[in-house]
C-alpha cells in the first residue's frame, strides 16, 4: 500500500461520532475539556483509504507551564492504525501532525503503548520514563497464571493471608508516621479544598509542568474515558490546613499486561503533592492511597514516578518495579521551546501519571 493513497481528515469535537459507549464517554470528556475553546476545536485526526477509515488519533488541548509562560499544547489519545495499513506510514504521520496542528507547535503524550512509544522516539519526541512500582493486594491474578482449580484457590488463600498481615502492619506504620495528620476524601463540589490543592500544585518549583489547576482537577473528577469512573481525590490536613493530596483511579483490565495477567482490577495513584517541608511524609501518604484502593477491592495498585527517592521508599517496603510508564513531548520548529536543552532534563519537570490522557483513560 502506497503512503499517498491515505487521505487525512481533521474532525472537530462537534463532528466526532458517539455511536459506541466507550467512544461516547471519551467524546463527552473531550467536549468538557476546560481548555477547549469550543466544540469547533480539533478533536480527531483520521485517515481514509478508498473511502474506508483506517485509523486515527484523538487530540485535545492542554496547558504547559514553561519559563516562557503558559503555552497551549496538544495531547494525543488512542493512536490506532488498522494492521493491514501500518505499512502506509500513516502511523508515523499522526504524532507528527499532532505537534504541527498545535498552536504552540508543542505536542505531548503519556502512558504510550509499547507499540506507540518507538514511533514517537523515531519522530524525535523527548521520552521520560517513570518506573512503575506495584503492590499486589490479591494473589489470584498471579496464582491463576500457573495453577488451576482447587489448588489455585488454596495457594491464593495462603498468600492472601500473608498479604493481609503485611497490609495491617503497613497500615499501623503509616498511622504512626502520619500521626497528627488527617486524610479526607474530597468531592468535586468542594471548591475551597480544590483551590487549596491547585495552590499547592502551583507552589512546585519545577521549571516545566502540565497545568493542573482547579479546572483540570474538576475535569478529572467529573469525566473519564472509561465506564469505571473518574478520578477520586483526598487531601491531607495538618491542624486543619491542606499540606498534601493524592488522586486515584480504578480500572478493570481483561488483559493487564504482556505477562499474562487477566481480569484484573488495577488501582493507580495518578497525582499528588505535598507542601514544602513535608516531603518526608510523601511516601507514607501514598501508602495510605494504596491502602484505600485495597479497601475498594483492587487486585493491585501502581504508582509511577520519576522521583528516585520515592522509588527507593517503595522498594524498601516490599513493593516491586514492574516496567515503566512514560511521558513524551516534542517542541517543533516555530515553538518557543524549540531547541531548549533544559526541557530535555528530567530533573526540570514535574511529572505525574495523570499527564496527557492518562488520568482519564
Amino acid at each position: 500500500m502506497k503512503k499517498d493513497t491515505v487521505q487525512i481528515k481533521e474532525l472537530s469535537l462537534d463532528e466526532l461520532s458517539c455511536d459506541v459507549s466507550e467512544v461516547a464517554l471519551k467524546v463527552r470528556a473531550l467536549r468538557n475539556n476546560p481548555f477547549s475553546d469550543s466544540n469547533k476545536t480539533l478533536g480527531r485526526i483520521v485517515g481514509f483509504c478508498n473511502g474506508r477509515e483506517i485509523g486515527g488519533e484523538y487530540v485535545f488541548p492542554l496547558l504547559l507551564n514553561t519559563p516562557h509562560g503558559e503555552l497551549r499544547v496538544l495531547g494525543g489519545s488512542t493512536l490506532h492504525v488498522d494492521p493491514e495499513y501500518r505499512r502506509t506510514g500513516f502511523g508515523m504521520d499522526l504524532p507528527e501532525l499532532r505537534w504541527q496542528k498545535s498552536p504552540s507547535k508543542i505536542a505531548l503524550g503519556a502512558a504510550l503503548s509499547q507499540m506507540a512509544l518507538p514511533v514517537h522516539q523515531l519522530l524525535d519526541y523527548i521520552v521520560f520514563l517513570l518506573p512503575r512500582n506495584i503492590m499486589l493486594w490479591r494473589s489470584r491474578v498471579l496464582v491463576e497464571m500457573r495453577l488451576k482449580s482447587g489448588l489455585a484457590k488454596a495457594v491464593s488463600f495462603v498468600m492472601d493471608c500473608g498479604i493481609w498481615i503485611y497490609s495491617v502492619m503497613l497500615g499501623v506504620a503509616s498511622r504512626i508516621a502520619l500521626h497528627g495528620f488527617r486524610i479526607e476524601d474530597i468531592k468535586v463540589t468542594d471548591d475551597k479544598s480544590l483551590e487549596d490543592v491547585a495552590a499547592l500544585i502551583a507552589e512546585d518549583a519545577a521549571r516545566y509542568s502540565e497545568v493542573h489547576d482547579i479546572r483540570w482537577l474538576k475535569w478529572h473528577m467529573s469525566e473519564s474515558f472509561s465506564g469505571d469512573g473518574p478520578a477520586q481525590m483526598a487531601v491531607v490536613r495538618k491542624k486543619g490546613n491542606v499540606v498534601g493530596f493524592f488522586m486515584i483511579k480504578k480500572r478493570f483490565h481483561e488483559q493487564a499486561s504482556h505477562r499474562g495477567f487477566r481480569n484484573v482490577w488495577l488501582g493507580s495513584v495518578i497525582e499528588w503533592q505535598v507542601k514544602k517541608g513535608f516531603e518526608k511524609k510523601l511516601g507514607w501518604i501514598l501508602v495510605r492511597a494504596a491502602l484505600k484502593l485495597k479497601k475498594e477491592r483492587m487486585d493491585a495498585v501502581e504508582v509511577s514516578s520519576a522521583d528516585s527517592s520515592l522509588h527507593r521508599f517503595f522498594m524498601c517496603i516490599g513493593w516491586r518495579q514492574v516496567g515503566e510508564s512514560n511521558f513524551v513531548i516534542k517542541a517543533g520548529e516555530g515553538s518557543a521551546l524549540f531547541g531548549d536543552a533544559e526541557m530535555r532534563k528530567i530533573g526540570n519537570w514535574r511529572l505525574r501519571a495523570a499527564m496527557g490522557d492518562s488520568g482519564l483513560s
